[in-house]
C-alpha cells in the first residue's frame, strides 16, 4: 500500500512537472525572464531566515541581534534592487532551455 502511494505521488509530481515545463516552453524569453526574476526575488527574501525555524523561537531577543537582523534586511533589500534592475537587463540573453530549468528549480525551493 505504501509503495502504491509513493508511486502515485511520483506520477502526479512528474505530470505536474511536465505540464509546468510545457507551459514555460511556450512562453517567450522576456516572459521567462520576468518569471525567473520573480522566483529569484522570492528566494532572496527567504535567505536571511531560512536557517531558523519559522517562528525564530530559538533566536535570543537582544538589541544587538535586532540591529544585526535590520542590517541584514537592508543588505537584502539592496541586493534585491541590484538584481531586479541590473540582472533584468542581462537575463533575457540566457538560453531559453536554461531559463526554464532555472525557473523550475527555483519554484521547488
Amino acid at each position: 500500500m505504501r509503495t502504491i502511494i509513493i508511486i502515485l505521488f511520483l506520477t502526479i509530481t512528474s505530470i505536474a512537472y511536465g505540464q509546468d515545463s510545457m507551459a514555460l516552453y511556450q512562453m517567450n524569453k522576456v516572459q521567462l525572464a520576468q518569471i525567473y526574476l520573480q522566483e529569484a526575488n522570492r528566494v532572496i527574501k527567504k535567505i536571511p531566515v531560512v536557517a531558523f525555524d519559522s517562528a525564530m523561537v530559538d533566536v535570543p531577543k537582544s538589541k544587538y541581534l535586532s540591529k544585526k537582523f535590520k542590517d541584514v534586511a537592508k543588505k537584502v533589500a539592496s541586493y534585491q534592487e541590484s538584481v531586479l534592475t541590473k540582472y533584468a537587463e542581462v537575463i533575457p540573453y540566457a538560453d531559453k532551455r536554461e531559463l526554464v530549468k532555472a525557473i523550475i528549480y527555483l519554484k521547488g525551493l
